[in-house]
């Protein structure tokens, strides 16, 4: 019986230290994640500051972002049954890169960054969610049709 105890005393030892070891692992990822963050946020900060002609264009950079990528998504789960979530992540992170793209391509062709990316969403939304839909899997609608 002793002997017993003294192994689960051991075992419970070994738990507590490579629990405390894996803690301490994860708490340096999380610091250096956050160090990286607030350094891609600075550049970015450096590049709106001197790339940028003024508050307005900054302000219009961050609608276009915003829209282009919840807009479509948002509107396909409320009025389309077929909308998935992979569907709406692939639309929002796709169209978000594209407005980008072209705002810093300064607007190629003179079409409006936006426009494209929305289409680009659109489709993107469709597509995906009609490959990934699954019946069974369906969100039950709150509101009947009529």
């Amino acid at each position: 019986m002793a002997g017993t105890i003294s192994d689960i005393n051991t075992s419970a030892q070994q738990i507590k230290s490579n629990t405390e070891h894996v803690l301490s692992a994860m708490s340096k990822l999380s610091d250096t994640a956050a160090k990286i963050t607030i350094l891609v946020v600075g550049v970015f900060g450096v590049f709106f500051a001197l790339f940028m002609k003024g508050i307005f264009d900054i302000m219009l950079l961050a609608f276009a972002i915003y829209v282009s990528g919840v807009f479509v998504p948002t509107m396909t789960a409320l009025y389309w049954e077929k909308a998935t979530r992979k569907g709406a992540i692939a639309s929002s992170v796709v169209a978000t890169i594209v407005v980008i793209l072209l705002y810093a391509l300064k607007k190629p062709f003179g079409i409006e960054p936006i426009m494209v990316s929305l289409l680009v969403s659109l489709i993107l939304m469709v597509v995906v969610s009609l490959i990934t839909y699954k019946p069974e899997l369906a969100t039950p609608r709150l509101l009947p049709k009529g």
